[in-house]
């Protein structure tokens, strides 16, 4: 993998809340500080990783501070819009303006390669990640990877093995 300068993340976790890089990091759990500490330290030498908690625990606010302290567009893809609207009302509740682009991995299958163009997502979080695995969900994801060797992807799941095929996406 290359280097890239301009997406060196500088980053010191004793230094964070003193800093104020990340205003939701001060509303996350302990643990999921915790596992935001160790996505940004993985994110400083690769650009894919992912959490994964019980339903209820927090990832979504764990993805929406990575991105808040990336400051990267960020396309946040999922299994329903019931997530997308919980999604944006702990945005609204917590006064989060970030450049988030919402879409269900249904929705994604069915986008052109000009509208994956015109996303250009640097972070691709992944909710329900396990769903990502599906061979029609693989193929935009391959695109935007390819489309971009440097974007960082990160998913959530509580269950990372699909049970129909017994696959494992950690």
């Amino acid at each position: 993998m290359m280097f890239d300068k301009e997406r060196t993340i500088l980053y010191n976790k004793h230094t964070l809340e003193r800093r104020g890089f990340v205003s939701l990091y001060h509303d996350l759990y302990p643990h999921n500080k915790e596992a935001f500490h160790s996505v940004i330290e993985h994110f400083k030498t690769g650009y894919k990783t992912c959490v994964i908690n019980a339903p209820g625990t927090g990832k979504t606010m764990v993805g929406l501070a990575v991105s808040e302290f990336l400051k990267k567009k960020t396309l946040f893809v999922t299994s329903t819009n019931d997530i997308i609207r919980q999604t944006q009302e702990t945005m609204e509740r917590f006064s989060v303006d970030l450049p988030i682009w919402f879409v269900t991995y249904d929705k994604l299958i069915h986008m052109s390669t000009e509208e994956l163009d015109s996303l250009d997502p640097e972070l691709l979080i992944l909710d329900e990640f396990q769903h990502s695995g599906a061979p029609e969900y693989t193929k935009p994801i391959d695109y935007l990877e390819q489309k971009n060797p440097f974007l960082y992807v990160f998913g959530l799941s509580a269950t990372p093995i699909r049970d129909f095929d017994f696959q494992s996406y950690t």
